[in-house]
């Protein structure tokens, strides 16, 4: 079965096992039981974890949506995963071609719907949208002793067989393709990891770099629409969600602000470049800053900089949107918390 068919993660399509913490995988039997309806806003509760474990970090994802209240799902990951992108209510993570975790908040339908609808036609068939192995438990302990759903099955996945392990309670979705016939090993991590989730009642995000060891967390403002990882890059997406108009915390900085100002001082369509080594900053600190205006004849855009250390705030916004932004932009700067992954 392509993940195609199970439609896109954002439509809460699942993993499995509450199996994981008693050893059993892919082909088991399973359980009845009775579904939990849907939550669209999950309870606020703590993680149990209060320093993740060596060879493991913290992730936070977010409800980017302005449906529902504000919530954040924290879990925490193998080393090795790192946030490819947060859209709406969910969040995907990869490690590699075989293996990605979803979160998802508020899922709106149960893993009994997703299976009878997604998963049972396609039993049996041996071509690319095959499907094995189902399991579907229901009322089992899912994130430590809250109870819901789990589910699990191997798709053939156009000839890349993984196993889908999927839960669900509370209002919180977690799912884990891992590859196929392997679970053994990776039923142990998603225990922990299932047990590792908390839901904080505000829409928080972090933004790491385990080479430097370095971790922001911020709090979102609420005109970002989605957010995406690249390299050492955390892109937060403005409407109407253009390559110009978007706010990126970058760990780490790798040149100070005085390097980026001889770069773009005389270049053909800059101008109003404006520097300060004690502006208002973040983590309580003052922080250098950089302004300029660059401009290809059709456009214009505000650039603003802001830097503490390897820790760089940046905003682009076309020069006549830019003062709309900047009550956005001082929210997530007095936000901004650094610390270190060790701490």
């Amino acid at each position: 079965m392509a993940l195609g068919r199970l439609g896109p993660v954002t439509a809460l399509l699942a993993l499995t096992l509450s199996a994981a913490s008693c050893g059993q995988g892919p082909g088991d039997a399973g359980s009845s039981g009775r579904p939990s309806s849907p939550t669209l806003d999950p309870p606020i509760w703590a993680s149990p974890i209060a320093k993740p474990p060596k060879g493991s970090h913290l992730e936070l994802c977010p409800r980017v949506s302005r449906k529902g209240a504000p919530r954040t799902v924290s879990v925490v990951l193998p080393d090795g995963f790192a946030p490819q992108w947060k859209e709406g209510s969910s969040c995907e993570f990869t490690s590699d071609i075989d293996s990605q975790v979803n979160l998802s908040i508020g899922p709106r339908t149960t893993l009994a719907t997703v299976k009878r609808k997604h998963v049972d036609p396609d039993v049996g068939g041996e071509g690319d949208d095959g499907v094995s192995d189902v399991r579907y438990d229901a009322d089992v302990p899912v994130f430590g002793d809250r109870r819901g759903e789990a589910l699990t099955f191997r798709a053939n996945n156009d000839g890349l067989p993984i196993d889908i392990h999927e839960v669900q309670a509370d209002g919180v979705y977690l799912r884990w393709d891992t590859p196929a016939g392997k679970w053994k090993r990776y039923a142990p991590q998603f225990a922990a990891m299932r047990d590792s989730i908390g839901v904080l009642g505000t829409r928080e995000d972090l933004c790491s770099d385990p080479r430097s060891g370095l971790s922001v967390r911020y709090v979102l403002p609420s005109i970002v629409r989605a957010v995406e990882g690249y390299g050492n890059n955390c892109d937060l997406r403005l409407p109407p969600m253009t390559l110009t108009h978007v706010a990126s915390v970058v760990v780490p900085a790798g040149n100070d602000l005085t390097d980026v100002r001889r770069r773009v001082e005389g270049k053909p369509g800059v101008s109003d470049v404006s520097y300060n080594a004690r502006a208002a900053g973040f983590d309580g600190r003052s922080a250098a800053r950089l302004d300029y205006l660059t401009s290809n004849g059709k456009r214009t855009l505000r650039i603003v900089l802001l830097q503490k250390g390897e820790v760089r705030l940046r905003w682009s916004a076309r020069a006549s949107v830019w003062p709309g932004d900047k009550k956005s932009f001082d929210q997530l700067r007095v936000s901004i918390h650094t610390e270190h992954l060790g701490d």
